[in-house]
C-alpha cells in the first residue's frame, strides 16, 4: 500500500513493514476527515503506523472467502485453499521473504 499523508506531513519514501488490511483504509479516511470511527467497525486507524507512534501494533490480518482463508500474524502466514475439493495448507515464515 502506498500512502500519501493528507495532513501534509512527509515521510520521504519511508517503508513500513507492519501488516495492515485494506479494511483499515475506512477508519483512516474517517480519522483524516476528523470524523468519529463508529463502535464495532472492523477497521483500524492507520495514523499510528504512518506516524510511527505505537508501542505494539496488532501485526495481523485475516481474509476468508468461502472455504479459502489467509491469516498473517507476527511474521508468519497460513493459507488454506482447495485442490480437487480437498483442503490444502501452506505456511510461510515471512522474514525470509524480506530483501
Amino acid at each position: 500500500m502506498i500512502v500519501r499523508d493528507p495532513r501534509g506531513r512527509r515521510n520521504d519514501g519511508r517503508t513500513e513493514r507492519s501488516t495492515v488490511n485494506n479494511l483499515d483504509v475506512f477508519a483512516t479516511c474517517l480519522k483524516a476527515a476528523q470524523c468519529e470511527i463508529p463502535q464495532g467497525v472492523e477497521s483500524r486507524d492507520l495514523f499510528p503506523v504512518i506516524d510511527k507512534q505505537y508501542d505494539r501494533w496488532m501485526d495481523a490480518t485475516f481474509y476468508k472467502r468461502k472455504n479459502d482463508a489467509h491469516v498473517a500474524a507476527d511474521g508468519y502466514t497460513l493459507i488454506r485453499g482447495r485442490v480437487n475439493g480437498q483442503p490444502v495448507y501452506e505456511f510461510y515464515e515471512l522474514r525470509f521473504l524480506e530483501t
